[in-house]
Order: structure tokens, then sequence, then C-alpha cells
């Protein structure tokens, strides 16, 4: 599993010093692109040179307990399944103590320039299929 670390910082709180329920998806994706990045695989590079992307085209997330003012947030991304066009990605956000916070998934899809969606390329697949099955 690849682990992202997150410091909770005061803009991103409510007066109660708790986060607003929806950054856990900002989250997800401050993850999903450092692992993407780990893999190699640059996202910006890939939008702005090549013109394709990989989308969320389904995301969600049940939230078990609060992510607090102050917390250092580790986020967990596993790849779960790889398709011709898609893969998904598992996602556990964690706080002190190791207690779950929030835990989800999201659905990518390789699309060109017009986004239409289109067979991964064979190095992302490739890429991704390690790590399944090594069981990362």
């Amino acid at each position: 599993m690849y682990q992202f670390q997150k410091k909770v910082r005061f803009s991103e709180v409510d007066a109660a010093g708790v986060v607003f329920f929806a950054r856990a998806f900002e989250y997800f994706h401050m993850a999903y692109e450092d692992f993407m990045a780990s893999l190699d695989l640059d996202l910006h590079q890939q939008f702005l040179s090549a013109g394709t992307a990989l989308p969320f085209v389904h995301a969600e997330a049940d939230y078990k307990k609060a992510m607090k003012l102050g917390e250092i947030l580790a986020i967990g991304v596993t790849v779960t399944e790889i398709g011709t066009r898609s893969f998904s990605i598992n996602y556990q956000i964690t706080g002190p103590e190791n207690k779950i916070r929030v835990s989800g998934s999201s659905k990518h899809v390789y699309v060109t320039s017009n986004f239409k969606s289109a067979t991964l390329p064979g190095e992302i697949r490739s890429k991704l299929e390690a790590l399944v099955e090594a069981n990362i």
C-alpha cells in the first residue's frame, strides 16, 4: 500500500476545528497524484502534453471519525481492479493512533483529448498490474 502523509491545516476546518466532509475527496486526489508520480506516471505531463487524462468517473467515501485541525493523516492507496479502459483504487485515511477516519474508492477511466474513453496504455497497465500482483 502506498502511503501519503497530510497535515490538517487551519484553512481546511470549520469553526469547531473539524475537516469539512468533502475534503476527503481532495485528500484522496492528493494521494492519487503522488501515488501515480511514485510510479513515474506524471499526470500533469500526460494532461498538458499528451492531451490525455485519467479522471475520476466514480468516487465514494465512508466516514468513521472526524479529522481535526493539526492532525497528521496517512492516506493509504491500493489498486484494486484493472479493466481494459479503467482502474479502481481504494483509499484509507487514518489519523493518530492509526484509527480509521475515512475509507473510500475511486474509478478512473483513460480518456483522449476529446474525452472519449480509450484502452489503457501498456506503460500504465503494466505498472498497475505489477502492484496488484505484488498485493501492494
